[in-house]
């Protein structure tokens, strides 16, 4: 009597198990960071509040009264998107650059890149954790300011889409900063020679076709101004440019920072000795 050998076959893991396994890491990831977020909200999420509320009273109200109206609006109204973007800009890269920085402190980030989690997951959940941080932060001071101003969003999703890229271009200019970082002293260096420089730089607080040339000219290469003007545009219906133009600039200048992101991890840039 013969006896039929059955042989099981060897079970190969499925494309959907490997997403729904990154999916788990980046949400994971995600998490952490919300929850560090949230822990230490009198350092992450207050002072940029106190900061715009500051700066919308004794620029927008108290100076912004002799100065007058500018484009249409009242001074107030003109700073107000720039503030809000500015927000946005510090909070993204400095979640980033200190998280990275801090799991490279404590060695967590260097068992992700050796575990089973994609490069693009891990970058994906730096980027959520730099979301949670800027609602948090910009929701609040935007409904205050607003009120303040009497601003009325007018084109929503021109609006939440340059919140949106503003957020992932300088959460990848941050995670670069902190793989490159060796000392934690050295984070802020990014922040105070390059980003503050061209923030005030910007057109936040003034019309750049006002300047007199070369200024004028050379103030277009800062991308900040494109990222103001776009969601200035967004909220009060005030710009200077062709929003298309600065639209295909501040994705284009993302991609490139993404793809620089995803190389350096890969490679393992600033993670190995």
């Amino acid at each position: 009597m013969s006896t039929k050998e059955t042989t099981t076959p060897i079970a190969h893991p499925s494309t959907q198990s490997f997403l729904s396994h990154q999916m788990t890491a980046c949400y994971t990831i995600a998490y952490k960071e919300s929850v560090r977020i949230v822990r230490i909200w009198k350092m992450t999420v207050v002072p940029p509040i106190v900061t715009v509320f500051l700066f919308s009273v004794v620029f927008g109200q108290i100076i912004g009264g002799k100065i007058g109206g500018i484009s249409g609006v009242s001074y107030l109204q003109f700073i107000i998107p720039g503030l809000i973007m500015n927000i946005v800009i510090n909070e993204s890269f400095n979640n980033n650059a200190s998280s990275i920085m801090i799991d490279k402190y404590n060695k967590s980030i260097e068992s992700m890149v050796t575990a089973p989690v994609h490069e693009l997951t891990i970058l994906f959940g730096y980027f959520a954790g730099c979301v949670v941080r800027v609602l948090m932060a910009g929701a609040i001071s935007s409904v205050l300011v607003f009120w303040l101003a009497g601003i009325m969003v007018q084109h929503w999703f021109l609006f939440t889409y340059t919140i949106l890229i503003t957020c992932a271009l300088f959460s990848f200019l941050g995670f670069i900063n902190g793989l490159y970082a060796t000392r934690f002293d050295e984070i802020p260096t990014i922040p105070t020679f390059i980003l503050t420089p061209l923030s005030f730089f910007g057109g936040v607080f003034y019309d750049i076709t006002t300047l007199p040339e070369p200024w004028r000219t050379i103030s277009w290469y800062n991308p900040i101004v494109y990222i103001v003007d776009t969601f200035r545009y967004s909220t009060i219906g005030v710009t200077h440019h062709d929003i298309t133009e600065s639209l295909i600039v501040v994705t284009a200048i993302t991609s490139g920072l993404f793809l620089l992101s995803y190389c350096l991890l890969r490679t393992g840039y600033g993670l190995k000795n």
